[in-house]
């Protein structure tokens, strides 16, 4: 049996060993985290990082834009304080001279704060010139320095970096009954298995499902909007 509150909240709730990884972007260089759209990986990377209070510089990528990757980039050092005169001119590093002058800039800016620069539709870029410059900044482990990228399958730093895949954001029967209750909802456990058995755990698509529950429709009708 499922009861129903008044309004709807949309309260956003983390799975707590997700919770219990993303904070480890602090404890590493870089971070991917790669799932399909509606799995929640950026309300989930932005809600860490507030929590942990840093300063957080987001972009987005753009299909093969390497010149607005790197004119955006460059402009993020500078809110965050690098002197960026010997870049401006720069264009993308494709070479390992012109990626370790970058190393050198941000090394000598001696950053006070923890930044961290986040990337999403990372995939898009496809450009195998940006992979390796922020391979070259993770492996020179800048102090205060983070980077997290956010694409929906990438795996070519796997093996480099702190990686998160869509089992990391797919909810069990547990996150299941705890979400749903926090945004009014009370679940039986069986209706919760079969919510996940369902959708799988996407976030997206136990979010129509609350929907449903909150206009008072029946599940059914939620599997047919799924399949819309």
């Amino acid at each position: 049996m499922q009861k129903k509150s008044e309004a709807f909240p949309k309260k956003i709730y983390l799975k707590p060993a997700l919770e219990e990884r993303l904070a480890q972007i602090l404890a590493v260089p870089l971070t991917v985290a790669a799932a399909p759209f509606g799995y929640g990986k950026t309300t989930a990377v932005k809600k860490v990082l507030l929590s942990l209070s840093v300063d957080m510089l987001w972009d987005t990528c753009y299909t093969g834009a390497e010149a607005a990757f790197w004119r955006c980039f460059v402009k993020s050092l500078q809110t965050a304080g690098v002197d960026t005169a010997s870049l401006t001119w720069q264009e993308l590093p494709r070479n390992a001279a012109t990626r370790q002058r970058v190393i050198e800039v941000l090394q000598a800016s001696k950053l006070k704060k923890t930044v961290v620069f986040v990337w999403n539709n990372y995939h898009l870029l496809g450009s195998e010139d940006c992979d390796n410059l922020l391979l070259a900044l993770a492996k020179a482990d800048l102090p205060n320095c983070h980077f997290v990228l956010l694409p929906l399958d990438w795996l070519v730093l796997k093996g480099e970096c702190l990686y998160l895949q869509p089992k990391d954001f797919a909810f069990e029967v547990s996150d299941i009954i705890v979400y749903y209750r926090k945004n009014g909802i009370v679940l039986e456990r069986r209706a919760a298995e079969n919510l996940l058995a369902a959708t799988e755990g996407w976030v997206s698509a136990l979010y129509l499902y609350l929907r449903q529950y909150h206009n008072g429709q029946s599940p059914q009708t939620g599997e047919e909007l799924l399949r819309l």
